[in-house]
């Protein structure tokens, strides 16, 4: 939230009909238990919180649509009577199935889970949980970058923080072969084994199978390995789509055609990106760009914007999000973001 939007709130009557568009695409993480204190908030919400959002579109008239449904709009097959709404879960964790599920089963409403496929494979390393494990240890971590020797400490809340601040980028656009090396030199040499949050906190290929069964579920493709593909030479950003879109195909039995880019932002995914997408064969991909969903977007189907809710918590700026005022100021008043 930013000290803009209390300026803006008073002008969404008129914002609206300009930069509301037909509708738009939420974006979640996990789910915690209600009461639960979480560990990285901007992942993590409750059942009550993302009920209390669905409720909001509820109460609003709202029609809820999966990915199919909006690639029948953004084809111009349907015209929407009302404006949408799209649920999304990234990467597949195990409380989308145990937490948010029994939300969306109990409304009768669409949610769409974007799966890493390396997680059920049990070969993704979910780091952002490695690190924090890491860091609540409270000790001084030393490590060897760029040629030199770092020391972080993580015994103050400051501390950590700058730490946390200081690691997540080079975990986090590290080349495939330097983060193996982080991982051996960061957790393994420190006796954590990185493949533990992913067998506590991910879905099994079962249970991704359960929730396929449903009509209510969409399973969509969220690479294999949740790497930066824009850091990528273009072998391997392809064979992370590619090979993503394979092994759910494989294991589901029938055709994804709905993709999410890990790290959607501008820098992260871009024209190549979207053209390796493309010749994948998927028909729609979500960003995590900031926009509402106009049949202007039929030409850029597989750059499509979406909001996360992780950094704009529910209920309190649904309006902002719902009518288009958040877009208006972050994207300098454009209503349609091209690639």
């Amino acid at each position: 939230m930013n000290r803009l939007d209390a300026l803006l709130r008073p002008l969404i009557p008129l914002i609206r009909p300009v930069y509301g568009g037909a509708g738009l695409a939420l974006m979640f993480h996990r789910l915690i238990p209600d009461g639960q204190t979480p560990r990285l908030p901007a992942l993590e919400t409750t059942p009550a919180r993302l009920e209390e959002a669905l409720v909001w579109f509820e109460r609003r008239n709202y029609a809820f649509y999966s990915p199919a449904d909006l690639r029948r709009f953004l084809r111009g097959e349907t015209r929407p009577a009302r404006p949408f709404v799209l649920f999304t879960f990234d990467d597949g964790y195990r409380d989308n199935l145990t937490l948010a599920y029994p939300v969306f089963e109990r409304h009768g409403v669409p949610f769409t889970i974007h799966v890493t496929t390396g997680l059920p494979d049990r070969t993704a390393v979910l780091w952002w949980y490695l690190l924090e494990d890491l860091i609540e240890r409270g000790e001084t971590i030393a490590l060897e970058l760029d040629g030199q020797t770092h020391r972080f400490e993580t015994d103050t809340p400051a501390a950590a923080a700058q730490t946390r601040a200081a690691l997540r980028p080079r975990l986090k656009y590290a080349s495939p072969s330097e983060f193996a090396r982080l991982v051996e030199r960061l957790f393994r040499a420190r006796g954590l084994d990185p493949l533990a949050p992913t067998d506590a906190l991910a879905l099994t290929w079962d249970e991704i199978r359960r929730l396929d069964a449903d009509p209510l579920v969409t399973i969509g493709a969220h690479t294999c390995s949740h790497r930066v593909l824009s850091r990528l030479d273009e072998a391997e950003a392809r064979a992370e789509i590619g090979e993503a879109k394979r092994i759910l195909e494989a294991r589901l039995g029938h055709v994804v055609t709905h993709f999410a880019y890990p790290y959607g932002a501008r820098r992260e995914a871009g024209r190549r990106e979207a053209r390796l997408v493309a010749e994948c064969g998927f028909e729609t991909a979500l960003t995590t760009r900031y926009g509402n969903l106009f049949a202007a977007h039929a030409a850029a189907p597989l750059a499509l914007p979406r909001y996360d809710l992780g950094h704009c918590p529910a209920p309190a700026c649904l309006d902002l999000i719902a009518s288009g005022a958040l877009a208006l100021r972050v994207n300098r008043l454009r209503r349609v973001m091209r690639l």
